[in-house]
This record gives structure tokens, sequence and C-alpha cells, in this order.
């Protein structure tokens, strides 16, 4: 573990520990690399080895100086703002030599928090938004003669001669790093990575991992520097090497696109990807619930409705274990493993089904998947007891409500326009009452 001014994070990190330590032969290294708050102090309260090293700018070094202290024959490597939800898994696995002696490394699981911070509840966790990933962070300290060490300035990584055979463990980590008190600390944390990934990608400009992750932070001319990437992609200029990179750095470009609403360009992006790669793995299943978004903000609703189609065969795929996820290890940002992924998916078929004019069908898609709530529940049944006279009206409006219809240029016809204000306040007379109904529904967002 490298540290530097983190103790409100080590008081909840170190005791997580405690389990495993307990059960499994080990020690406890942590590499200080100039706290001036009281992390020393806590940290010394779980090991006598804190050792100090002074800060260069590079991770690897830091991670290395404190693998050349260890003795065991396996290193986990931890943050001190990861916190393990359990332990148990890893214990029997580094305690079982027929369990692990067939692996070089094995991966833990990353739940990458947004909102949560280090002093929510955990009972509280899984109702938060996190993206899942699998990061090797555990692997055999002499390989071949050789200690193990990292490489890479920013963003380190084991390199992938020392990573298989890879066991893959489902125990997680909560991971706060993203969850930022302020958006201060937010530009601060972006500037440092960016920083970083750019001073290496001038060192190695042909390296795809380094690519994917500079496009994930924020910088000057990432527009302009994503053009250059995406045309590398495509063969266009001096293309990339193959590598198990690519796809997940398309979706990390065509994710770019999508949420800064250059929506044209990543539907491009996404067509290019799927004559590349085609539609049968977990970066096509990110990358087709963002295509059928941004056909959707383009007025494609048609078009955005063949991809949800896709969408939804994949993504059944994927909870029968049939779906190729070997990538997913590689992209960051995995839309799928959002614990609301379904919920976005719903929500985004919701406004498809309605801007196509599939009336009929959107309500008994609302009623079926996204009526959880006791006031939306409680105005379905409202709307239901109308009389036939009045019922579609009510439940356009209600429908309305929820969706957002389409306002830009329109692409394939809408076969009715939204309600008229004297529509609209006829529908709330007969479907809200002040004195005993809910707040009225707020629109459903699509994106997370």
């Amino acid at each position: 573990m490298i540290m530097k001014d983190n103790a409100h994070f080590l008081v909840k990190s170190l005791p997580a520990l405690e389990s495993l330590r307990k059960n499994v032969p080990s020690e406890l290294i942590i590499v200080d690399t100039g706290s001036t708050d009281a992390s020393k102090d806590v940290a010394l309260k779980y090991t006598e080895k804190v050792v100090d090293f002074a800060w260069t700018g590079d991770f690897a070094a830091a991670r290395n100086f404190g693998i050349a202290k260890c003795r065991g024959d396996w290193v986990l490597i931890l943050d001190t703002d990861e916190v393990f939800a359990d332990t148990t898994e890893l214990e029997e696995f580094f305690n079982d030599k027929n369990k692990n002696g067939g692996y070089n490394s094995a991966t833990y699981m990353f739940h990458n928090h947004f909102n949560a911070t280090i002093e929510t509840k955990e009972e509280d966790l899984e109702k938060e938004t996190y993206t899942t990933i699998a990061i090797p962070r555990c692997f055999r300290r002499i390989q071949d003669g050789r200690p193990v060490m990292y490489a890479g300035s920013i963003h380190e990584y084991i390199p992938a001669e020392n990573l298989y055979p890879l066991y893959e463990a489902k125990t997680y980590v909560n991971h706060f790093g993203y969850a930022y008190l302020t958006e201060d600390q937010k530009k601060l944390k972006n500037a440092r990575n960016a920083a970083g990934l750019i001073a290496e990608e001038k060192k190695y400009p042909d390296d795809l991992r380094i690519a994917q992750l500079l496009i994930n932070e924020d910088f000057d001319c990432k527009y302009e520097k994503s053009r250059v990437m995406l045309g590398r992609l495509c063969g266009i200029g001096k293309p990339y090497e193959e590598s198990v990179c690519k796809q997940p750095l398309f979706h990390a470009i065509i994710k770019y696109y999508h949420d800064s609403s250059i929506h044209k360009e990543a539907v491009a992006a996404s067509f290019k990807y799927f004559e590349n790669f085609g539609k049968n793995n977990s970066v096509a299943l990110n990358i087709l619930y963002l295509c059928a978004s941004s056909r959707f903000a383009l007025g494609d609703f048609v078009g955005a409705y063949e991809d949800l189609q896709d969408t939804y065969r994949l993504y059944e795929d994927k909870k029968a274990g049939w779906l190729d996820e070997s990538l997913s290890m590689h992209t960051q940002n995995n839309i799928y493993t959002l614990p609301a992924f379904e919920t976005y998916l719903q929500a985004l078929t919701l406004k498809i089904m309605y801007n196509t004019g599939m009336f009929d069908e959107a309500w008994g898609f609302y009623k079926k998947h996204l009526a959880q709530s006791d006031a939306n529940q409680f105005i379905v049944k409202r709307i239901q007891e109308l009389e036939e006279s009045v019922q579609p009206l009510c439940k356009r409006y209600f429908l309305e409500e929820l969706t957002l219809p389409y306002n830009g240029v329109q692409k394939n016809k809408i076969l009715f326009p939204p309600l008229t204000e004297e529509e609209t306040e006829l529908a709330k007379s007969y479907v809200l009452t002040p004195a005993e109904t809910p707040a009225a529904p707020a629109g459903i967002e699509d994106t997370q």
C-alpha cells in the first residue's frame, strides 16, 4: 500500500484487512510518500512496516519500492481509498495450494463509487451508483526466478507476461477515489492524471493502454485527441497495433462523444466498431446502449429501437453467462455493470417506444418494469380507474412527464405531437388531486 495524507481512508481500509491478516500468514507494508496528516499514526497501529519514499511522480517506482521489502510468495496490492467488503474468498485462495498453485496472478473486483463516500454506511453502499471492473492486484512475487515489478508511471500495471494463468475472484473492494467532495478535488486529480498520461504518451505513442486511459481523463484538446485516436483505430494515418485495449479504446471514445452530446460522431464511431468487431461481446453491449441513446438524441427512433433489440439480446446472454466478457477487465467505465443499468435501459426503451408512436406498448412497458414507487403506482391505479373517454389523454400526460419527449429535429416522424397546455391542464385535473396525490413524477433519465 502506498499513501500520502490519507488518514480519513485508512481508518476504514486497514480494519477491513484484519480478517485476511489473521487467517493468512502475511505482512503489511505501507509506503508513505510524504504525509503531513495523521496517516503514519494510523498506519503504525496496524503495522510496524511503514517506510518512507521520496515522491518522484512515478507510481510504479513507489509500488516497486514497497514490493522490494516483501518476503512472501504472493503480493496483494491495495490503495488507501479501497475497502474490502469481505476477504473470505481470498483467504481460501492463498491458504490452499491446490487452489492457487496453477495461477500466476489474481484479480479482485472494484466497485468504483461516484456518490458514496468513505463515511457512507455499508448497508447503503449497494444503493449508490458505481461501476465494476476487475483488476489484477495479486501476483506471485517471484516468477521465472525474477521479482515481478510494476510498469508505467501513472495507472501502473503488472506486465502481461506475469499475469497468466489468472484467477478471477468475486471478492470486491469499495473504491472511493472517484467520489470527490468538491469540484476542485476532481479538477486537481484530473489535471495530475492527464499531465502524467500525456507525458507517457509522448514516450510511447503507440501504446493503446495509455491512449485508453488518456481519453478517460478531462484535459484540453480532448476532442481533437479523440479524433486522432479514432482515425488510428480505423486505419487512418498510422494505425494502432492489435491489443486487448483496441476495443476498449473504441468504447472510451464513443462514451466521450455520447456524454458530451456529440451524437453524430458517437453513432458513426459505433458503426465503425460494429463493422470491425461485431455485436457479440461485452464492449459491444456498452456501445449498443450508447448508440441507441445517441440515435434517439438525433431523432432516429427507428434506428435506436433496432439497437435496443441487440442490447437486450446481449444483456440476456450476459445474465445467462453466455456473453464473451474477456475484454471487461480492460474496459474503463463499463455501463452494463452499473447496478442501475437495467433501469437505465428500461427508461431509454420507454422513451423510444413513446416517441416512435408505440403508445399502448409504452404504457404496458412502464406498468410492468418502471412503476415501482408508491407515488407512481398510485397514479397508474387512478388513471386505470378513469372513464375510457379521458384515459388516453391522462396516460399520454403521465408518459410525457416521465419520458420528456424528444423536441429536436425529427428524422423519424412522431405519430402524435406533445400535449398542448390545455390538454395537459385537463389531464392533470383528472390525475392529480392536491389533497391525496403524491408529487407529479419526475422525468426519467436514461444516462448514468
